[in-house]
């Protein structure tokens, strides 16, 4: 166990998309410290990938310097390429050790020599740009407490509206109304000038940021996806790529296609369940709870001639608890439904077939939409559980069993059922679109998960 922590093993190359000989000379000359045993080895081969437009995936103990070991050849190469690199990371501490490692590389940059000519030069632009989620940064959600539980769709939609109406006041010459946002506002009217210097002289974390935001009276997640143009570098947790409508959006303000991108994964071995997670959904007892009080709040309308949506919100939890009665077995938490169960149950306490069930569902999401849009113009998050149950069925009802499991679980009494997906490649796929990436974590096994 010691010899193969000291030695570093590059345990293997994933999806070569070239076939170019690779050559061991290409040395960073921006690494900020004396090389360590087996460093030198990691620098070369994620220099050598990159060269070559590969895919790595390597494993290095704790403490072996992984994180600059793999940023420090990943910029030189940026610079070099005019590409851009997205280091994605699992926790707001991992982000926080990536800038710090790059403000090391800043500095050795001052030192080193400039890029060829035509490259990007690292004193035009921010060496590094750390981004998280709106509950993290935007200012309005620390003063709201619903906030902080919304989806990033919901909060995008909700910051969205606010946004709108906020400029249409000031384009009139008008303050910020009282269901816009200041924080916005004081954006707004303030030259982005001082805030790209700030970013660009001390790489600040995304907590210094939005605290340099704060005093300023600015948003600082509006402040930061203004900069991202001007990133080498961009620091961001995992969903902001293998969620595909933010992945879209991120790479729109980075201003790079994705066969541009240079993907870094740190502590890669939690891909494979994050990639499946990610594409999951579920619906628990709880929601249908809340969905059949929202449909008595709005008056109850009907998903089906004479059936109004509370009813059908209390066949399904029924039909949840049937389930767990029928496939979680004794001593068992959780169980495998047959696929067409849970549907078929539905049909027959509605008396309905499948066509009128899919319906039903469009019915749902219907309502639920103008549930939204009339939260939305309340100033408040823009939520349906009702909608949540028309898209969840059709998601349960659409899954291919090859590739999906129809899971029920009971925890502490709280029922929930869960469309759980088995191949992490269906939201993996994209990083074969990327340049190249780098995946590196202290365990990898079992190494068949990345195959």
């Amino acid at each position: 166990m010691k010899e193969k922590e000291e030695t570093f093993l590059l345990l293997f190359f994933l999806y070569c998309r070239f076939s170019s000989s690779i050559q061991m000379n290409n040395m960073t000359k921006i690494f900020p410290y004396k090389f360590r045993k087996g460093q030198k080895e990691i620098v070369e081969s994620v220099s050598n990938a990159l060269g070559a437009g590969e895919h790595l995936v390597f494993e290095s103990g704790t403490g072996t310097g992984k994180t600059v070991c793999a940023l420090a050849p990943s910029i030189e190469f940026a610079l070099a390429s005019g590409k851009k690199i997205l280091y994605l990371v699992r926790t707001n501490a991992q982000e926080q050790q990536v800038v710090l490692e790059a403000r090391k590389i800043m500095e050795k940059l001052g030192k080193s020599p400039v890029p060829p000519a035509g490259a990007a030069s690292p004193g035009e632009t921010a060496l590094c740009l750390a981004i998280q989620g709106r509950r993290n940064l935007c200012s309005l959600a620390k003063e709201d407490s619903e906030l902080l539980h919304g989806s990033p769709e919901e909060l995008s939609l909700f910051c969205s509206q606010r946004k709108r109406r906020t400029q249409d006041a000031l384009d009139i010459g008008k303050q910020a109304p009282e269901k816009g946002c200041r924080h916005y506002a004081r954006l707004y009217e303030q030259d982005m000038r001082e805030a790209a210097e700030f970013a660009r002289r001390h790489l600040p974390t995304a907590e210094e940021f939005a605290i340099w935001c704060a005093k300023k009276g600015t948003c600082a997640y509006e402040a930061t996806k203004l900069l991202l143009p001007q990133a080498l570098v961009v620091v961001a947790p995992y969903i902001y790529f293998f969620e595909p409508h933010l992945r879209a959006i991120l790479l729109e303000r980075m201003g790079t296609g994705i066969e541009d991108l240079v993907v870094i994964a740190d502590e890669a071995h939690n891909l494979p369940d994050y990639c499946r997670e990610i594409v999951s959904g579920e619906l628990t007892e709880n929601v249908l709870s809340l969905a059949e009080a929202e449909a008595r709040e709005i008056g109850d309308p009907e998903v089906k001639e004479g059936v109004p949506a509370s009813a059908f919100c209390q066949r399904c939890a029924s039909a949840l608890r049937q389930l767990c009665e029928d496939w979680i077995f004794e001593g068992n938490e959780d169980g495998v439904v047959p696929p067409g169960d849970f549907e078929a149950m539905l049909m027959s306490g509605m008396r309905c077939t499948s066509n009128d069930l899919k319906k039903i569902c469009s019915a749902l999401i219907a309502i639920g939409e103008a549930v939204r849009e009339r939260r939305k113009a309340h100033g408040k998050l823009p939520r349906s559980y009702l909608r949540h149950i028309g898209l969840f069925i059709i998601e349960w009802t659409n899954a291919e069993p090859s590739q999906w499991a129809h899971l029920i679980s009971k925890e502490a009494k709280k029922r929930k059922m869960e469309v759980y997906c088995l191949d992490p490649s269906v939201a993996a796929k994209p990083l074969l679109e990327c340049r190249s990436s780098i995946h590196m974590s202290g365990t990898l096994a079992p190494l068949e998960e990345y195959r």
